[in-house]
């Protein structure tokens, strides 16, 4: 295993090799040592501009935004799994949360394909919960359905919700009350960065039916987009490896750069899938 030793240059750059090598290595070790044989959903958080931009240099409120989302996700299914388990007869009406333990494994990605920042969460979380009742019990895997749209909207707006509470504390929204025409649930206030004159946005939870970066404006309100509608049975392995390779693509590759022939000082980049306006390579 030389080669991998000439692959981690360690150094604070953005280097092809590398990537590829962290994204080979993770995607070998999580399901054999972390993920094993449990089936997993892939739950996406794509924030609204300009938080992408503002959080990206934001680490610590980076942190409480992603562990928030796993918490909603979490009482989630939690909730879920109890409403089953009291369903299936008596002996299971003293469950309690406590019993119901969920697990997740996240990607935090930093860039769209076409190299802009973008600050987004690719979370692997159990698709149900692992059940034990007392500390001595073997826990075993309560497999759950998949959430409707509405849960998922409800979770989207839930994470909206949360997040401008959180910039409200720390001084950089401020909310206001409207009668707003559109349909959404909406939230909306001033936002403030140092530096910058406060600006209004409108920002709303949305079940998104396809993942996507693209920011999407509906009636002047942009979303919290939550994308959830991929999942992994036990023990396919195969997919499992796919989706982990997926959502540990780095932004770029090697094969995508090359001299710029026109000067020795740039290089090109071809993109992944071509841009909005149609282009497909960057110098």
């Amino acid at each position: 295993h030389k080669w991998k030793i000439f692959l981690r240059c360690k150094r604070r750059g953005w280097c092809p090799a590398c990537m590829v090598y962290r994204q080979t290595d993770r995607t070998g070790f999580l399901p054999a040592r972390i993920i094993g044989n449990t089936p997993i959903r892939q739950w996406v958080l794509t924030l609204p501009p300009p938080l992408r931009m503002f959080l990206a240099f934001q680490p610590k409120l980076v942190s409480k935004v992603l562990g928030q989302f796993l918490g909603f996700i979490f009482a989630y299914l939690a909730k879920a799994a109890k409403k089953l388990l009291r369903a299936r007869g008596e002996q299971w009406r003293s469950v309690r949360v406590g019993h119901l333990k969920p697990g997740s494994v996240t990607s935090i990605q930093r860039l769209s394909t076409d190299l802009s920042l973008n600050l987004h969460f690719h979370c692997l979380v159990t698709n149900g919960v692992f059940v034990k009742m007392s500390p001595d019990d073997t826990p075993w895997f309560l497999e759950l359905p998949e959430p409707s749209t509405d849960d998922i909207a409800k979770l989207a707006t839930k994470i909206c919700r949360w997040t401008c509470d959180l910039l409200e504390r720390k001084g950089f929204w401020q909310p206001v009350r409207e009668e707003s025409s559109s349909s959404l649930e909406t939230v909306a206030g001033f936002f403030t960065e140092r530096g910058r004159g406060a600006r209004f946005f409108r920002y709303c939870g949305v079940a998104s039916d396809q993942e996507t970066d693209v920011p999407v404006d509906r009636d002047g309100v942009f979303g919290f987009n939550v994308y959830a509608k991929e999942s992994i049975r036990g023990g396919d392995r195969k997919n499992l490896r796919r989706l982990i390779r997926y959502i540990l693509n780095p932004p770029f590759t090697s094969k995508q750069l090359r001299p710029d022939p026109t000067s020795a000082g740039h290089v090109l980049i071809d993109l992944k899938r071509p841009m909005r306006d149609g282009t497909e390579t960057l110098r």
